[in-house]
């Protein structure tokens, strides 16, 4: 990996822990994210300015990314508001490589090494055993908030593997 790739996810990784813990520490979950998306659109509109419209193809999987990004955070900002960031944040980005190790086995004819699939389970065996077990309520809520960190997991991850599915599918467009 080269430097400025590595610079570039690990700025990409503050900007989401930061915006993540903006969010958890405001005192109203739902404004503090409808603000948030609010700013996200308007970079996004600054970088229309800048840079040449994306094809007419790509449009309907621009306009869907957006209407599932929207959703996770909907489920997001509703599991920030049960749940402490701690538990929220690694349960709702954590848990996308298990169902995309999960997807790809069952649609990929790639083959996934012993070695990569011990290393996504045993990551996440660590997001479930997060707390600890001994109170009951702690465990009902991380089965609440498990589920909507899977939600949101999912949603994050349409966008990206729908190209996929089209070329699995054999109507991917070019």
């Amino acid at each position: 990996m080269s430097l400025s790739v590595f610079i570039a996810v690990l700025f990409a990784a503050i900007l989401h822990a930061s915006w993540n813990a903006i969010i958890k520490f405001g005192d109203d979950k739902l404004q503090g994210m409808v603000l948030l998306s609010l700013a996200h659109g308007i970079i996004g509109f600054i970088l229309l300015i800048l840079f040449p419209l994306p094809n007419a193809e790509a449009w309907p999987w621009l306009i869907a990314s957006v209407g599932f990004h929207l959703w996770y955070k909907l489920f997001l900002t509703s599991a920030y508001e049960q749940g402490d960031l701690s538990r929220v944040y690694p349960i709702a980005r954590g848990t996308a490589p298990l169902l995309v190790l999960i997807f790809s086995s069952i649609f990929i004819i790639d083959a996934i090494s012993n070695q990569d699939i011990f290393s996504i389970i045993a990551i996440g065996i660590g997001i479930f055993i997060l707390g600890n077990l001994d109170h009951l309520q702690w465990f009902i809520n991380m089965i609440q908030l498990l589920i909507l960190g899977i939600q949101a997991s999912v949603l994050v991850n349409i966008p990206t593997l729908a190209p996929l599915l089209l070329v699995l599918m054999g109507s991917y467009i070019q």
